[in-house]
């Protein structure tokens, strides 16, 4: 017997919070050789989520956001970069998460650690 799925798009109408941030280098971490630290958000509606990075808890301006993307639950994922140029070792960075459906920033710290 032949059966057929049919799939229904997913409607949300409430606010969801995104989960805690992913704080990641996006290559192995090397002695004063730049990379790019990654901050991912995901899990929330509606979009977008709105980035604010630190280092040494001073704002940093200069980063990249992208666009928010769809996921199949109807939830969305997002991400922003930063630019390490001359990554130090012991700088502390830090990316917050503000939405609509967080009564607080969500924050993650990242160390830089070459051992």
């Amino acid at each position: 017997p032949l059966t057929s799925l049919t799939v229904l798009p997913v409607c949300i109408k409430e606010n969801y919070p995104p989960a805690a941030p992913l704080l990641y280098p996006r290559d192995h971490l090397r002695p004063s050789k730049p990379n790019t630290l990654v901050c991912q958000a995901s899990g929330f509606y509606p979009a977008p989520v709105n980035f604010t990075w630190t280092r040494d808890r001073l704002t940093i301006s200069s980063s990249s956001v992208s666009q928010a993307f769809p996921q199949s639950d109807g939830t969305y994922t997002q991400f922003s970069t930063i630019e390490l140029l001359q990554p130090e070792e012991g700088q502390v960075y830090s990316c917050s998460l503000e939405h609509p459906a967080l009564k607080q920033p969500a924050t993650r710290l990242w160390m830089s650690n070459y051992t």
